[in-house]
């Protein structure tokens, strides 16, 4: 997960240099086509500051990916635990978004 956010603040090109996709079609993935949903991102803006991400959940387990373009920023919370995790998605984008201010 680390390599795939690495790629995307990367504008497409890998950890190991190798461009996977065009910058141009990676950001077109970034933009919002229905509502704030783009392909496969939701996107939100929290105190002025644009935030993308992905949430997923199968069989109690939660997982949410995300970037901050404007920090150059990138996160992924993994999770076994509905229950725990409910709170922490809901809170961890506003809290790293403090944390750079």
């Amino acid at each position: 997960m680390a390599n795939y956010i690495s790629t995307q603040l990367n504008k497409g090109i890998a950890p190991n240099g190798a461009r996977v996709v065009s910058e141009e079609n990676l950001l077109q993935t970034q933009i919002p086509k229905w509502g704030n949903y783009a392909m496969g991102w939701q996107t939100n803006t929290y105190q002025g500051i644009k935030l993308i991400s992905h949430e997923g959940s199968y069989d109690n387990f939660l997982s949410i990916i995300g970037i901050i373009p404007e920090y150059n920023l990138g996160f992924v919370v993994l999770t076994n635990s509905e229950e725990a995790a409910l709170d922490l998605f809901e809170e961890t984008p506003g809290k790293l978004i403090a944390l750079l201010r």
